[in-house]
């Protein structure tokens, strides 16, 4: 990734546009529609392919819609109560993301991130609630990656949730957003 491909730096992006990857801060992505129908991110921002699967109740979510949208605190902090509601509720601030039945892996739904960043995200049907999901990062995951934080609506207990990939708590670095370190495993009835 020298740049050639984007115009920029070296380590600089190119993606599918999704309004939640649209980050403004210190101009770290830009929508570029005329030379790739998508956005373009600089070098200080990392793009990860992040799948969710294997949910359970299964067969609740097959051909579901997944709905994501930028929740960074420095946005989302500046709104009242009132506001931050109005935020969530506003389906023009979500994108949706097409249920993925074939393979890497199965069943699952698989979309672009910008590391360092909070998103917040629903199931088609509003407030459903699953008991065990799946969320696996493709590699590359490098040590210098950024956190990725997500909002879930909160109506019940969710029973599991595995995080695997190659994750080490080395990777922990000082900063606003902690590194969260989740080895492979269940996690019981938080």
């Amino acid at each position: 990734m020298d740049g050639s491909l984007t115009g920029g730096n070296a380590g600089s992006w190119a993606t599918a546009y999704f309004k939640f990857n649209e980050h403004t801060t210190n101009n770290q992505c830009y929508v570029d529609k005329a030379v790739f129908d998508g956005l373009v991110c600089d070098e200080t921002a990392q793009v990860r392919r992040v799948t969710f699967h294997h949910m359970e109740p299964a067969n609740m979510y097959t051909a579901m819609l997944l709905w994501i949208a930028k929740y960074d605190d420095v946005d989302m902090n500046q709104l009242d109560a009132a506001g931050l509601a109005a935020y969530q509720a506003d389906k023009t601030n979500y994108d949706d993301i097409f249920f993925k039945p074939k393979l890497n892996p199965t069943a699952s739904w698989a979309v672009p991130l910008v590391t360092g960043h909070k998103y917040r995200m629903y199931w088609d049907i509003g407030q459903l609630n699953w008991s065990k999901m799946k969320i696996e990062v493709a590699n590359p995951w490098k040590s210098t990656d950024l956190n990725i934080l997500f909002n879930y609506p909160y109506t019940e207990n969710y029973e599991v949730i595995e995080f695997f990939g190659k994750y080490d708590t080395s990777f922990a670095t000082s900063g606003a957003d902690p590194l969260i370190y989740l080895p492979p495993q269940s996690l019981a009835d938080n």
